[in-house]
């Protein structure tokens, strides 16, 4: 460690820099925290963190003096978004939240998996999950085909009823470096002009097809290699595995066979059985949705994502479209805004509108009630309502 802190005095960055550097970020509206800066932050201030050995000191060094080199501290503060509710993000629920990250890097070993594929993005949230996701996942290979210039296997795929993520590579046999477009960052999948191998932009489940909500790629460990993240959300595309035990999934990725319309799939199985200990479903406790009745259709949340689905009698999607934006919220105690959270699937129904909610779990596992609100465009009161977190499935 005093090695450590010697490259850092060599570079003009002492342990005061550092605190500044997180109080300058602690003073930053939440939507604008730089949660990876900060980690690197709290790891350097706390050197007996899990995970601190030499080769993260080195990477962790590197990192934060790109990262402050990138983003240089404003001498204001920014004015601050207008927001329905006080959102507080103290220092205390910062260091919960550094903490909790440094905890899951030791639980899930893999360096880019199902679980924490975009960690070190530096401009996108973290996959945040909790202690008992890591049971969920199937590790690989659980696909492993061989083409003349490139091999494919898919490495790790993990469901939780509702979210499905799988992480596939796609790797060139005689290790030829990965190419892009000069100032892009699209980077060529590997074998696409000699296999006919391209980057997977739906996913067949047990015969029905689901289209992605985030897919992210980058270069693997393996020269010439490159690792893709696909995640979906089932029930907003509409796939009902309900009673299945098994998800025979396909990745349309390969090419067309001669004489063939559709695209060759790579195909594995995982279990689609879940502990049931570890899913809660929902129940509606009130709801102020307009004079409207509100009842809650679907409920999962697990260690992995939350997802709920409620549907508002009498609602038209004209209304919808109206006098609403797309945008949503989900709070938890304290008026405290879970993370991730946004709009997906549903729409018109029999008897009146459905609202899809996702949601990033909060690090310290899923509160005993939940509020939704639905945005105004108008700026009026949004439209909420209340659910209570319950063993078992969501209430019909």
């Amino acid at each position: 460690m005093d090695d450590f802190k010697k490259r850092l005095l060599d570079a003009e960055l002492t342990e005061d820099d550092v605190r500044a550097i997180l109080d300058w970020q602690l003073s930053l509206p939440a939507e604008q925290m730089d949660c990876d800066l900060m980690r690197e932050c709290d790891l350097f201030l706390s050197p007996d963190a899990p995970g601190m050995d030499e080769d993260r000191r080195r990477t962790m060094h590197d990192a934060l003096l790109a990262r402050i080199g990138a983003q240089p501290p404003r001498s204001a503060k920014p004015a601050r978004l207008p927001h329905r509710r006080r959102r507080l993000l103290t220092a205390a629920l910062i260091a919960l939240l550094l903490l909790a990250l440094a905890v899951g890097g030791v639980a899930y070993s893999v360096r880019r998996g199902v679980l924490n594929f975009n960690e070190d993005y530096g401009w996108y949230g973290p996959l945040v999950h909790l202690d008992g996701a890591e049971d969920f996942v199937v590790s690989g290979p659980l696909a492993h085909v061989e083409l003349p210039h490139v091999t494919i296997d898919v490495t790790e795929a993990v469901t939780d009823g509702a979210d499905l993520r799988v992480v596939y590579s796609v790797t060139n046999n005689e290790g030829l470096p990965v190419t892009g477009e000069p100032g892009s960052d699209y980077t060529d999948v590997p074998g696409a002009v000699e296999d006919g191998v391209h980057m997977c932009d739906w996913i067949e489940v047990n015969g029905q097809d689901a289209f992605f909500d985030d897919a992210f790629q980058a270069p693997g460990d393996a020269p010439g290699q490159m690792l893709y993240y696909l995640q979906t959300n089932l029930p907003s595309w509409g796939v009902d595995i309900s009673g299945c035990e098994t998800l025979d999934i396909g990745l349309p990725m390969l090419p067309r066979a001669e004489g063939e319309r559709s695209w060759q799939t790579v195909d594995f199985t995982i279990p689609a059985k879940l502990d049931p200990s570890q899913i809660l479903g929902a129940q509606l406790e009130s709801a102020d949705m307009g004079g409207h009745a509100v009842r809650v259709t679907q409920a999962t949340f697990s260690p992995l994502s939350g997802y709920v689905e409620i549907e508002v009698e009498g609602m038209t999607r004209e209304l919808f479209m109206r006098e609403f934006t797309t945008l949503c919220e989900v709070y938890g105690p304290d008026d405290y805004a879970l993370s991730g959270a946004h709009l997906t699937g549903g729409g018109e129904t029999e008897t009146g509108y459905a609202f899809g909610f996702t949601m990033r779990p909060p690090q310290d596992g899923w509160p005993g009630t939940l509020v939704l609100a639905l945005e105004r465009k108008d700026y009026t009161a949004d439209w909420e309502a209340v659910i209570r977190l319950v063993p078992g499935e969501a209430e019909k």
